[in-house]
């Protein structure tokens, strides 16, 4: 049996907009590069019939915020999200707000609602 050490388990990504845009940011932030540490709040290991194995980890409940300002941190309205990545380098992020169809503004994509479900590869949303 293979035992985990949630307290000490955690993933990263890395965003670097001087290498290229990143598809799941809503906001330009005030520094280019960001490296986010998640921490897993679980695991599982799915086997299909043939027997392969997909790997999937939940990061912990995380906020909307800027990071590396000096004020006004949080993005308004602010939401939670939850990002589940996958061993096969694809991901979910589960965002929700204070109330349900809120249909929050898109800062960079004007004109467009934020999604509350956003799936991707990881090397195509980040660096």
């Amino acid at each position: 049996m293979q035992v985990y050490y949630f307290s000490n388990s955690f993933f990263t990504f890395c965003i670097d907009l001087d290498q290229k845009m990143s598809g799941t940011i809503t906001h330009i932030p005030p520094h280019p590069k960001n490296i986010a540490r998640i921490p897993i709040v679980a695991r599982c290991v799915i086997t299909d019939p043939s027997g392969e194995e997909t790997g999937y980890v939940l990061g912990g409940n995380c906020k909307t915020e800027r990071v590396g300002v000096d004020r006004d941190i949080w993005v308004m309205p602010n939401a939670d999200f939850n990002p589940i990545y996958s061993s096969k380098e694809q991901f979910l992020i589960i965002k929700h707000w204070e109330r349900n169809n809120l249909a929050v503004a898109h800062e960079i994509k004007k004109g467009a609602a934020q999604l509350d479900r956003q799936i991707g590869t990881a090397s195509d949303a980040w660096t």
